[in-house]
């Protein structure tokens, strides 16, 4: 009995962290670490990334080795590091890893739309591999453009406001 509670609590943090249909929903109490796969050719009607696949668990390991052994069953060839997304500053609380299936960013880079949770409390960004660019999209639109630094804290008027994080390679930053 114990364990079909902690698997509806984390279905329930899942639910959460990852539903892009969800209108009404709570922060998690405590910290949730989560690892998503989008596709960088299959697109969402608004052009966005598709995810393909997604976990979520206590820590960012048990997150990463869900998510990556379920690519795996549906026959995800490879999977690289494109961001991490925190809920708090400088890179602290409850995260997310963005994997892309078709490797790093290259110069058309992916296109990563928030869900619910993270429109409201992504707060810093680490990048990874190539991607070194980051146009960042608040939900009215604006856009803001960061280049070849890791975001320790979103630009005025972005912290828990960003429907989407769109990152690529640039070749020359400054």
């Amino acid at each position: 009995m114990k364990l079909w509670r902690g698997g509806i609590a984390l279905a329930a943090v899942s639910f959460v962290m990852f539903s892009t249909n969800a209108t009404a929903y709570a922060a998690p109490s405590v910290d949730t670490h989560c690892a998503v796969l989008v596709s960088k050719s299959q697109l969402n009607a608004d052009g966005s990334s598709k995810v393909l696949n997604q976990s979520c668990a206590p820590t960012m390991d048990a997150a990463v080795a869900g998510m990556l052994s379920a690519a795996d069953r549906v026959g995800v060839a490879s999977s690289t590091v494109l961001m991490t997304w925190f809920s708090g500053t400088y890179l602290s609380g409850s995260s997310t890893v963005i994997y892309g299936d078709a490797g790093t960013c290259d110069s058309t880079g992916y296109r990563v739309r928030t869900n619910n949770y993270w429109e409201v409390n992504l707060s810093s960004v680490r990048r990874a591999g190539n991607c070194n660019y980051a146009q960042v999209v608040t939900p009215i639109p604006s856009s803001y453009a960061y280049r070849c630094l890791t975001m320790n804290v979103m630009p005025s008027g972005f912290n828990n406001n960003t429907a989407q994080v769109n990152p690529r390679y640039v070749v020359s930053c400054y």
